[in-house]
């Protein structure tokens, strides 16, 4: 197949469609674009709005409108055709559209997240009015043989202002690789249910949280989806979202580092640091003391309760109040 081929393929598709492409899975094929169709577009049609195609030297490109999974409200600033001989190759870089109000978010790519804390939902008081809950100042996806990144600078703001506080920014970064979960045991998922998984990072650089005469706990950002899978009934094998928006750092415990992770709270300026111990890791005062800095905990006790001699602690919960440094 040649760019010339190519591109009149691309041509007349649009033309057939009102200024749309819509690009089946075998419209122009080799192994690679086969793989990205059945990894990342469930074997269905690309489409992509106002479809504006460009021979080049080296490549075939088309701009317009995303209209399909991934690229829903998004502007396909490339979708570009490259040939290898007689092998054809594609990539996609894409930017979401971002709104004030009623924009881009992750459910508008994926439809199964729509309703959650990646969207958004409607206001139990008023089902017409929508809230979204988080929102981005702008996010990129790029589509290519490697695999699916996603890119975007998340705004501190709204459901997440208890953050800005806590990182010293309105604004962070976060980067990371999509997959997509199409479930298991023969459940065949649509555009509408399947699952993304991503670990993406917030790049926020080193900040550190001191509480009292503990050591400086160093935190770290993420967003994190994963799939729970249905393990019985009709929807045997059905996957579904499980989405994390996390701040996480360690403790040292007995020349350990144990891991504590700190979720936002529903209030604007809350955030909950909790710690999950090992089962063979007992904790007690012994070490809360060394931990502390030798300061006397005991010290800083109620007066009215039982005097302490020892206690082991398992998994903790501590919730503080971002806006007071």
């Amino acid at each position: 197949m040649t760019l010339q081929e190519i591109f009149d393929i691309i041509s007349a598709k649009i033309a057939a469609n009102a200024g749309s492409l819509k690009l089946a899975p075998d419209t122009i094929s080799s192994p690679e674009i086969t793989e990205l169709f059945d990894k990342y577009l469930l074997n269905t049609d690309l489409v992509i709005d106002d479809a504006i195609p460009l021979l080049n030297t080296n490549s075939v490109t088309v701009k317009g409108t995303g209209n399909s999974l991934i690229f829903f409200e998004t502007n396909v600033n490339s979708l570009v055709f490259t040939v290898a001989g007689t092998i054809p190759s594609m990539t996609i870089e894409a930017d979401a559209i971002i709104k004030a109000e009623g924009g881009w978010t992750f459910g508008k790519s994926f439809p199964v997240l729509m309703f959650g804390n990646w969207s958004g939902f409607y206001d139990p008081g008023n089902p017409k009015k929508w809230i979204q809950y988080i929102f981005f100042d702008s996010a990129h996806f790029s589509l290519t043989a490697t695999g699916l990144i996603f890119s975007g600078f998340l705004k501190l703001d709204s459901m997440l202002s208890a953050l800005a506080g806590l990182f010293n920014a309105e604004i962070v970064e976060v980067k990371g690789e999509v997959t997509l979960n199409k479930g298991e045991d023969g459940y065949i998922v649509t555009t509408d249910t399947v699952v993304p998984e991503m670990h993406l990072i917030g790049k926020i650089g080193t900040i550190d949280l001191k509480l009292g005469s503990f050591p400086v706990f160093t935190l770290a950002f993420s967003m994190n989806a994963s799939a729970y899978i249905i393990d019985k009934g009709d929807n045997k094998g059905k996957p579904l979202p499980v989405l994390e928006i996390l701040v996480e750092t360690t403790m040292p415990i007995n020349n350990d580092r144990i891991g504590v992770a700190t979720v936002i709270g529903t209030q604007s300026e809350s955030l909950i640091m909790q710690a999950i111990l090992p089962e063979t890791m007992d904790v007690g005062i012994a070490e809360l003391i060394s931990l502390a800095n030798d300061e006397n905990l005991l010290a800083v006790m109620p007066s009215n309760i039982p005097v302490i001699n020892d206690f082991v602690l398992k998994d903790w919960q501590l919730t503080f109040n971002t806006s007071q440094k």
